[in-house]
């Protein structure tokens, strides 16, 4: 019984899995569903067999649509990294609520590092903006932030190996209902 549940899900296959057993101890039915099985039925109660089933059935088939959709997700996220990174174009987002900030691992790539070599944060990335064009992208963020909703500028970074390059930045800004900034998503290409 456990061997062919082992068997079942080794094969990686989504089909309910309802075992039929004699007996069975209150660890071995909690091992049994950690396992994977969708459920178990004592023999002496077979007339739950028919409902069970059913209710099996439909959870697979809800799970096989979760998964192939989360399997498109993945594929569309590829695609879009990978169109960014041809593109030169990175990312930004910040939810303002939570403090929550996302970089896209082109936008690292454009200023010279890997995901995780450095903090995120607008400090963190106005230390990579040209001296000369500091000021201008901190007056087009304020203005974004206190007449529009999108702004952008062309700006230089000095990326960590030292290169110059030149960046095409785009800011949107997300209001609420009363028009306070809610989220912030940002796209920096590289023009250079």
């Amino acid at each position: 019984s456990s061997e062919a549940l082992k068997l079942v899900r080794s094969l990686n296959k989504r089909i309910p899995f309802i075992l039929v057993t004699a007996t069975m101890s209150e660890e071995f039915a909690v091992e049994t569903l950690k396992n994977g099985a969708d459920d178990y039925i004592l023999k002496d109660r077979l007339q739950r067999l028919p409902g069970a089933m059913l209710n099996a059935i439909e959870y697979k088939h809800l799970e096989n649509e979760r998964m192939a959709f989360l399997e498109e997700i993945i594929a569309n996220e590829a695609m879009m990294n990978e169109t960014s990174r041809l593109a030169h174009i990175g990312s930004f987002q910040a939810d303002l609520a939570t403090g929550t900030v996302k970089w896209s691992d082109e936008l690292f790539a454009i200023l010279g590092h890997k995901r995780g070599e450095i903090e995120i944060s607008l400090e963190t990335y106005l230390r990579y903006v040209h001296p000369e064009d500091v000021e201008n992208v901190k007056n087009t963020i304020e203005n974004g932030f206190s007449s529009s909703s999108q702004v952008s500028a062309e700006f230089r970074i000095k990326a960590k190996d030292g290169s110059i390059k030149y960046i095409l930045g785009e800011l949107i800004i997300e209001r609420n209902a009363e028009q306070q900034p809610v989220r912030v998503v940002g796209f920096n290409q590289d023009i250079t």
